[in-house]
């Protein structure tokens, strides 16, 4: 109780905090970090400005540069196909570093906001990674495979340097100069660390890397993730449940004890440090600072994070900061004179490769990898990725494994809903048996007395649920079932929102949403091993239609069924055999993705149809046969439900036709059934059901042996809701859809590109229709590739209104661009 006290007067104060935020001094460029990325148009870089509050927060100033100018920080989601919250790329820039008057006027030009990144806004990672021409730097967020890694698959944020002061200060100094620098980098970086906890409540891999002054600040950012994500209220102790990958890249972080004593104070690094709950005042002054907060970070995440450090074995830069920091800079009668530079290398390195043994010793998850020659940063990895033995050194690191007791976050609300459901079941049927046994829940308790007041409290309020449910007694798994598929459905609306009816017309989540919460998906029941998905899928409702559908079906039918087959055990029996037999068989022959709510339906519909009724004189006539009912959901699902594809729907009509005439069985005379004496039972054939099982069996064995081989490109979740397409164009004509960024084959002119784009299952045919007649372009179902367009250029997302299409540009790989 005091945990959730706490939690809510400090989600009050956030909410007064963020409420006190002006965003008046942000640049036109950018939008309010207030924004969700959840409402982020994908693949295009957004400029997030955090605003500035009321007052400091914490000890830290608001965020802002070093000369005042305003701070902002850059995100991008995937493209559409492979959008995802669970992977996070995070980069710190870096630039440099200055402490007085004479080295932050020397470094004036990085104390404002690089305004050469807004560039980067409403362009994708690909885009700005094709148009960088002879530049040798790698946008991480382009790159497909880097030790294994697929960064395109990673939601990226960048955070830009232009405070100077490594990323961790909190104060303003006004210098001997009269200038005024704002060393805030700790709350520039609070900043991006509090968008990141609220927009990615439950990722699964975080990769951070930095250069110089960026990787200086990587051990800061880790544990304010590793405490926030790991930390025990979230997970228990010892464990972790998200996954946190550091890379340093020429990390600028070794502090001479002139520096520290001299000039270190001037940042203010002390209220980021207590966040840490590191020791600051114990080792401010120690030369083995840098090593200390190191080692005081690693000790406090787990061993299973992995750390890299890249550094060259001669870098000119961390050299110069060195000599620096010691106070070697200045004439003689100033610090410390100058050293001839070869003995400045000599102790730089000697230093490094000393702080590095000494965590390495104390901390086995961390690996450096040393590349020799002359250099200071790798710019995305560049030159690394260049060097033999880098990519299966970084794989390593950055390889994302699984978590013990991790689980989607579907899977705790199926289970949930499936306890709830089944409470409500056995609450009916409780009830059924004590009606038709005459017994008053009243007289039970009054009889137990004697028991202890916590018996009663708890015999009293189970009589209460059971009489609830005894409205249900008559069709108690009827009610059961629709109780999980509700309490499933609205948590996953709750959670996941509404997809653009274009995509979802059912109206309902996205194609990503429907995959998260268990849709029958052969490609990744086989590929992935998720068999569960032939059980979940059963539960689950792609929209608002379906599941008004499945409402009034379940009510008007199905419940009707329930009580003229008169034992829940035999209607179950039944019911599981549609809804699994339907699913196997969907799996075994289908592609993409479908839904089980409406077969499961559709094939009990008919097997009212087909029961054999024979009604005798002394029963209530039975209810009319839902011929037309299922007939139009048959149709309606098959042209305007496309997460209820029409396979699955047919095989549970012909299973539902299979049970009626082969399976079920009316018995020739009244017997006494779960609804009492009197009514008709229908029981299972056992020799029948017997052979469906081991028909369904022997397909469950096709699908976990991998005999059954769906299309892969199914994997991807996105596809399941659309229909690949493509188009060939002249390449200038595709260069203007990229910022006027010509992306021409370098051979004869009038050589072509093609732009391939998914299109919703609704819209499929009528766009290629009407591009094909109207356009003058010829489109068509399939991909590039199917063409012989082998390298892909860069891909965008177009957004119109509150609709977005993704565009990937592919050529032939003979031909180059630029």
């Amino acid at each position: 109780m005091k945990g959730i006290i706490v939690r809510i007067i400090t989600l009050s104060l956030i909410a007064k905090e963020v409420a006190a935020l002006s965003y008046s001094t942000c640049d036109s460029d950018s939008i309010p970090a207030s924004t969700k990325a959840s409402n982020l148009v994908p693949n295009q870089f957004h400029k997030l400005c955090p605003g500035v509050p009321n007052s400091a927060v914490g000890g830290l100033k608001h965020p802002i540069c070093g000369d005042g100018t305003p701070f902002s920080f850059f995100f991008a989601k995937p493209t559409q196909r492979k959008m995802n919250t669970a992977k996070l790329l995070i980069e710190f820039m870096g630039g440099g570093a200055c402490w007085d008057a004479d080295t932050c006027g020397q470094q004036q030009s990085y104390l404002t906001f690089p305004s050469k990144l807004d560039n980067f806004v409403s362009k994708s990672c690909s885009e700005i990674h094709a148009g960088q021409g002879d530049l040798q730097f790698n946008m991480l967020c382009a790159q497909t495979n880097v030790g294994s890694v697929d960064f395109t698959t990673y939601n990226t944020l960048i955070v830009p340097y232009c405070t100077q002061d490594v990323h961790v200060g909190s104060q303003s100094v006004t210098y001997e100069d009269g200038s005024t620098i704002n060393h805030v980098g700790g709350a520039n970086t609070m900043a991006a660390m509090e968008w990141v906890f609220e927009n990615f409540p439950n990722p699964s891999h975080i990769v951070l890397t930095g250069c110089s002054a960026g990787g200086t600040a990587l051990p800061i950012a880790y544990d304010m993730l590793n405490m926030h994500y790991n930390r025990w209220t979230r997970s228990p102790p010892g464990m972790r449940s998200v996954q946190i990958s550091a890379l340093a890249d020429s990390s600028v972080y070794l502090t001479p004890t002139y520096f520290l004593q001299n000039a270190f104070g001037n940042w203010g690094p002390g209220p980021i440090m207590k966040k840490l709950s590191f020791p600051f005042n114990k080792y401010k002054d120690s030369e083995n600072y840098s090593t200390e907060v190191w080692n005081h970070v690693l000790k406090r995440g787990p061993n299973s994070d992995q750390w890299g450090f890249i550094t060259y074995n001669n870098d000119p830069i961390s050299q110069m900061y060195y000599s620096y920091m010691g106070g070697m800079y200045a004439d003689d009668d100033g610090y410390n004179g100058r050293q001839l530079e070869e003995d400045v290398s000599d102790a730089w390195w000697s230093s490094l490769s000393g702080s590095l043994a000494y965590v390495q010793k104390r901390h086995k998850n961390v690996q450096t990898f040393i590349m020799d020659g002359e250099g200071h940063c790798t710019f995305g990895w560049y030159y690394a990725i260049q060097q033999d033995g880098f990519d299966d050194w970084i794989k390593s690191i950055i390889k994302e494994k699984p978590v013990f007791g991790r689980t989607s976050s579907a899977t705790p609300l199926f289970a949930v809903a499936a306890i709830l459901g089944g409470l409500v079941a056995l609450g009916a049927m409780n009830s059924r048996k004590k009606r038709d046994i005459g017994v008053d829940d009243g007289v039970l308790l009054n009889e137990g007395e004697t028991r202890r007041s916590s018996s009663q409290l708890l015999h009293s309020t189970f009589s209460k649920f059971s009489g609830f449910c005894t409205r249900f007694s008559d069709y108690p798994i009827t009610a059961g079932y629709f109780a999980i598929v509700t309490i499933y459905f609205v948590t996953m609306l709750i959670s996941q929102g509404f997809a653009h009816p274009v995509n979802n017309p059912s109206l309902g989540p996205s194609a990503n949403s429907l995959s998260s919460f268990g849709i029958n998906n052969p490609s990744l029941i086989v590929y992935n091993s998720q068999l569960i998905r032939l059980i979940t899928s059963g539960f689950l409702c792609s929209g608002v239609l379906t599941f008004a559908i499945l409402a009034f079906t379940l009510h008007r039918h199905t419940r009707n069924l329930e009580k003229e087959i008169g034992s829940s055990k035999e209607f179950c029996i039944l019911a599981l055999a549609v809804m699994l037999g339907s699913n196997l068989i969907y799996a075994c022959v289908a592609g993409g993705a479908s839904c089980a709510t409406i077969a499961t339906i559709l094939g009990m519909n008919t097997l009212s149809i087909v029961l054999p009724r024979n009604t005798p004189a002394s029963e209530t006539p039975a209810s009319p046969k839902p011929i037309c009912s299922t007939i139009t959901i048959f149709i309606l699902a098959a042209l305007v439900l496309p997460f209820n594809s029409w396979i699955i729907n047919l095989s549970s009509i012909c299973i539902g036709l299979f049970l009626g005439y082969a399976v079920a069985e009316r018995q020739a005379q009244e017997v006494e059934s779960d609804l009492g004496t009197g009514h008709s039972l229908y029981t299972a054939k056992r020799n029948p059901l017997k052979g469906f099982c081991a028909f369904c069996l022997v397909l469950l064995l096709l699908l976990a042996c991998r005999a059954i081989r769906p299309n892969r490109l199914y994997t991807s979740p996105f596809l399941t809701g659309c229909d690949l397409t493509y188009v060939e164009l002249p390449s200038d004509i595709v260069g203007s859809f990229y910022d006027n960024r010509r992306l021409e084959a370098a051979g004869d002119e009038g050589d072509t590109i093609c732009a391939e784009f998914c299109v919703p299952h609704i819209a499929g045919r009528p766009l290629v229709w009407g591009a094909s007649t109207y356009s003058g372009y010829a489109v068509s179902s399939g991909q590039c590739q199917d063409k012989g367009y082998d390298t892909h250029i860069a891909d965008k997302t177009f957004s119109k209104a509150t609709y977005s299409v993704d565009v990937e540009v592919y050529t032939t790989s003979n031909n180059g661009y630029n």
